[in-house]
């Protein structure tokens, strides 16, 4: 009776743990658990491939990159060579606006000395036929002759300026208006000439410096004046010794050019070499 007692009294927790282990089995926790294994591992495979997507996409950037630069190093090298002739141009826009300056003035000088004609021609009437106009016009031929012999000479020279091929044209006709016996004609033609020699000895007696090899005279002087502050320099480089330092505003004549530097001359007389970016026109 006591035995049969003591195997109900085990009985019924029993019968609890069977219900309890029933219980646990009818919840799937190891099948959960296993799912979530599943998808952490599938989120590790998806980094490791963003991953490396990622890396893929920074080297084809990397490559992007290293081409660009390449490419942009030739443009670089293009644009400053554009820099450079933009600044010839506009050099030789300044020395072609100086050009027609000097014309315009010629062209009231022209004026003037048509109207200065009309007296010397009547002065001339007076002294046609006197030995003295003979003698004088003779004289100032011969002078005439001698300074545009000596004008040709010079290396700096612009052989096709419109002043010296006016100054021969006027002798030539003085020559036969002396053989002629015009000699107050003679005389006026002479003096007419002179002008426009002299004209071109302004021009040229303040060339600076003896032409270098490659040096590029202009066809007349150019007047300048500094933008920034500039060294003068002996040279046509930033290898010579600095002659000057000028500040802005100060005035400058430029009489030629090697490369992108410009032969000048201050109002002070100093003389020495310039780079182009540094001057304007005045």
């Amino acid at each position: 009776m006591q035995t049969l007692l003591r195997l109900k009294s085990l009985a019924f927790p029993l019968s609890v743990l069977a219900a309890v282990a029933m219980s646990f089995s009818c919840v799937p926790g190891d099948k959960s658990l296993s799912e979530k294994q599943d998808i952490y591992q599938g989120q590790d495979r998806a980094l490791v491939d963003d991953n490396q997507r990622l890396r893929k996409e920074v080297h084809a950037c990397k490559q992007q990159y290293a081409k660009l630069k390449r490419s942009v190093k030739p443009l670089e090298e293009t644009r400053k060579g554009l820099e450079k002739e933009l600044n010839l141009l506009r050099l030789r826009l300044l020395e072609k606006e100086t050009e027609v300056k000097d014309l315009e003035k010629q062209r009231a000088s022209l004026q003037e000395q048509l109207a200065e004609a009309i007296q010397e021609v009547v002065r001339a009437k007076a002294k046609l036929r006197s030995l003295e106009s003979r003698a004088e016009a003779a004289s100032n031929m011969a002078e005439t002759e001698i300074a545009l012999k000596a004008l040709k000479k010079r290396g700096h020279l612009n052989k096709d300026d419109p002043s010296i091929s006016r100054a021969e044209q006027l002798l030539k006709m003085s020559y036969k208006e002396f053989e002629k016996g015009n000699y107050g004609g003679a005389l006026y033609l002479a003096n007419q000439a002179k002008g426009h020699l002299k004209d071109v000895q302004l021009h040229t007696k303040a060339d600076p410096m003896k032409p270098l090899p490659g040096e590029i005279p202009f066809s007349v002087p150019i007047s300048l004046r500094v933008s920034k502050t500039s060294n003068l320099r002996e040279g046509p480089g930033l290898n010579y010794k600095i002659v000057s330092t000028l500040k802005p505003g100060v005035a400058l004549v430029g009489y030629s050019r090697m490369d992108e530097w410009i032969n000048v001359k201050t109002e002070s007389g100093v003389k020495g070499w310039i780079f182009q970016e540094l001057v304007k026109g005045r």
